[in-house]
């Protein structure tokens, strides 16, 4: 399942056992991302990113791209 958390602008994605970051959404106006907000510059929704995440999520393979994840065991620190 997807959660996004928006203040630090972090997309977790979560599955029994497990789960890992992924790239949010949202970038600036030089389609950068801003993790933690800590520039504090405006962002936008990517239509790219969204439409990828829904289709991971249509098509169920949210848990593949967690196993694949290099992230996967860093989540709980990093939150």
């Amino acid at each position: 399942a997807p959660f996004l958390f928006v203040k630090q602008c972090l997309l977790v994605l979560l599955r029994v056992g497990g789960g890992c970051r992924h790239t949010a959404p949202y970038l600036d106006a030089y389609g950068e991302e801003d993790p933690g907000l800590e520039r504090g510059r405006p962002l936008q929704m990517s239509v790219e990113r969204y439409a990828k995440l829904l289709q991971l999520w249509a098509t169920h393979k949210l848990h593949a791209e967690i196993a694949r994840s290099p992230q996967r065991d860093l989540l709980w620190d990093s939150i």
